[in-house]
């Protein structure tokens, strides 16, 4: 951010708190750990817990958020992460009912923080100039992935030793987050959400703006494509190693993939800039659309395979240099007493599509089927993209009817 743009006294904090979240220790062995306590059946059973957790608690922790304060949702978040953490740790062999206590701790904690990071920190800046939130915005998102870098590195190294420890430093590191957050303080507001069904109504009339129903669309379904290729990563890493060091090489393919993604993240702005917003969300589109090809196309050829690993070190690179224009544009047309709704409910539209993803892949018993139906659902989605975001001039010209110019 440039230095004649203030930051608020308890933003001073912000960006050793984003650093501190950033550290899950777990992230490149978590798989692995599971397998090590439950057979595969039960391991998918946690996976399932987890993702029905986070659905029934997205919106309404984005409610709650808007309705009560950004600063205690993220103490309730920070919170559910050092529970969880510990539950992970101390859990055992067959212990089903311990495990899956800690991935519904997680998934309050991820929902918890879902959106209200966001919107904290929009409505910590308001008063700054309006390019402030997406340049601070884009430091917060490279510092929470070189956080993830240097965290996946040491992970894959407790793995050989004792994998218990990445969660015990991953509780210590939710703690500090936790005693960080008490410095800080909450962001003014003029109003707060209203009743439940009412704030719902009030969201879906902003998605009437043909802006933010494209943009949230586009991030809807950009969830599905970037998850698809967190699927299939592991099994090509698997069928190269033979099996041998997996979590190590898992956990240093992570590292290299947040450096990427922390390189790009810095980036976002800038592309804005230079190819505008649409230019911006379009070009991540068409790369994980050659990543999800390429993935398929691995299952070839050993050599497609390398290729296929080599580019899915950039699988968090299109979300990540997306994220601040992304975020600075949608947030700037929404009222500050439904932000964190309206992401919430932007990130439970992106599981929804993601579980049919899931549900539809299934259908194909063989993973080289799956993928071939996986690019399938890329391209279509990256000319549906194309149709809907191609214009940029028409998404400027919707958001001057209304007085909210998007960035240009």
């Amino acid at each position: 951010m440039r230095s004649d743009h203030p930051i608020p006294h308890n933003l001073r904090w912000w960006l050793p708190y984003r650093f501190l979240t950033g550290l899950h220790f777990w992230y490149p062995i978590f798989f692995l750990y599971f397998m090590a306590r439950l057979p595969l059946v039960e391991v998918l059973q946690l996976e399932a817990v987890y993702y029905a957790g986070v659905v029934l608690l997205e919106v309404p922790s984005g409610w709650f958020s808007d309705r009560v304060g950004r600063r205690p949702t993220l103490l309730i978040s920070n919170a559910m992460h050092v529970a969880a953490a510990l539950l992970f740790a101390v859990s055992g062999a067959g212990d089903f009912l311990i495990l899956a206590a800690a991935q519904l701790c997680l998934a309050t904690g991820f929902a918890f923080t879902s959106g209200t990071d966001a919107a904290f920190l929009h409505d910590s800046m308001r008063t700054l100039p309006s390019d402030a939130y997406e340049q601070l915005e884009a430091r917060s998102g490279k510092i929470g992935f070189l956080a993830s870098a240097g965290a996946a590195a040491i992970g894959g190294v407790c793995w050989m030793f004792d994998a218990r420890l990445a969660y015990v430093l991953t509780a210590c590191s939710s703690l500090a987050a936790f005693g960080l957050l008490l410095l800080m303080v909450e962001p003014p507001r003029a109003s707060r959400a209203s009743a439940p069904v009412k704030q719902l109504v009030r969201c879906f009339q902003d998605l009437r703006d043909a802006a933010v129903w494209r943009l949230v669309a586009w991030w809807s379904g950009m969830i599905v494509l970037w998850h698809i290729p967190w699927e299939y990563l592991q099994p090509a890493l698997n069928d190269l190693s033979g099996g041998k060091f997996v979590g190590l090489l898992s956990g240093a393919h992570w590292t290299l993939a947040m450096l990427l993604a922390a390189w790009a993240s810095g980036l976002g702005p800038w592309l804005r800039k230079r190819f505008g917003l649409s230019g911006t969300l379009l070009f991540s589109t068409l790369f994980v659309c050659v990543l999800n090809a390429s993935l398929w196309l691995a299952l070839e050829s050993q050599t497609m395979a390398v290729v296929a690993v080599f580019l899915a070190l950039g699988r968090s690179m299109p979300r990540a240099a997306a994220n601040a224009p992304h975020r600075a544009a949608l947030l700037s047309r929404i009222g500050e007493d439904r932000k964190a709704t309206m992401l919430s409910i932007q990130s439970l539209l992106g599981r929804g599509l993601f579980a049919l993803t899931l549900l539809l892949l299934a259908m194909w018993p063989d993973r080289q089927d799956q993928l071939a139906a996986a690019t399938g659902l890329s391209l279509l989605f990256l000319l549906l993209a194309v149709r809907f975001l191609g214009r940029a001039s028409h998404l400027t010209r919707v958001g001057a009817e209304r007085e909210k110019n998007l960035p240009r």
